[in-house]
């Protein structure tokens, strides 16, 4: 990559939209994955592309068409599992079996539980992941069964009937995760301002892993590209001196700020 992304990208500009301030800084530090991948979280959709860059691309198009064909079932399974493990106790509680296979429930339990965990922890690291169409009803169907299934797996124990008394643990484990994704996907009052504060630091935490150097040579590279946009009357000499005077990781932020993107931009796939 050119020693200077950010200053090239200046010099090809035709016209300046606020979409361009995103990339223009997503640009000047692409060779950081840590540091773009803290920007996206402030960017707007239109930028996300040019930012997120969070998963190794090494795998190969055949790693990922296989690992796509796995998540469908994987995400069927976690629908489906908690369901069956309700099955599983309730079947025994209406004494159709003579001993409840709290160990078989747990099982399905837990593992649903674990990939639900898994998907939130992929949703916290993509903006905007924790409002996903549908996540809260999928909290719903975790909570629901595990809350039915986790008392008469306990009930089953006390009464000496259980087969697989350690199942308990999963099926506890999935009523908690289910909870605990209620909670994280619907975002009460004063989460926004959490989400806010945790993204602010994750972007400060990356800008301090750069190595001072690294530091000045993207500095360096946006101050150049800057002057090239003035020079050119693509921005204001106002808009150039403020330009000038941010941080490391604040110029798109503050100029471009994600607000005020309400128009859909064609140059967001270029």
């Amino acid at each position: 990559m050119s020693p200077t992304p950010a200053a090239e990208y200046a010099r090809a500009a035709t016209v300046w939209t606020d979409l361009d301030w995103w990339l223009l800084e997503a640009r000047a530090v692409a060779r950081h994955p840590d540091l773009t991948f803290a920007l996206a979280f402030f960017a707007p959709p239109k930028a996300w592309k040019a930012l997120a860059r969070s998963e190794p691309t090494t795998n190969g198009r055949l790693g990922r068409k296989a690992k796509g064909w796995l998540m469908v079932p994987a995400h069927i399974a976690t629908l489906v599992l908690p369901l069956l493990a309700a099955r599983e106790m309730i079947t025994w509680l209406f004494q159709s079996v003579p001993t409840a296979p709290v160990g078989r429930a747990g099982i399905f339990a837990g593992l649903a539980g674990a990939w639900l965990l898994f998907g939130m922890s992929r949703a916290a690291r993509t903006p905007d992941g924790r409002t996903g169409d549908g996540a809260l009803a999928l909290g719903l169907l975790h909570v629901v069964p595990s809350a039915v299934a986790t008392p008469i797996a306990f009930l089953a124990i006390s009464q000496g009937e259980a087969d697989g008394a350690i199942g308990v643990v999963g099926l506890v484990g999935d009523l908690a995760v289910g909870i605990a994704a209620l909670r994280f996907y619907r975002a009460p009052g004063g989460a926004a301002a959490t989400t806010g504060r945790v993204n602010l630091r994750r972007l400060h935490r990356a800008v301090e892993a750069l190595d001072p150097h690294e530091r000045l040579e993207i500095l360096a590279d946006l101050r150049r590209a800057i002057a090239v946009l003035e020079q050119r009357t693509l921005i204001t000499a106002d808009t150039a001196r403020t330009a000038r005077e941010l941080p490391l990781a604040a110029l798109a932020r503050t100029l471009a700020p994600r607000e005020t993107f309400t128009v859909p931009d064609p140059r967001a796939n270029r």
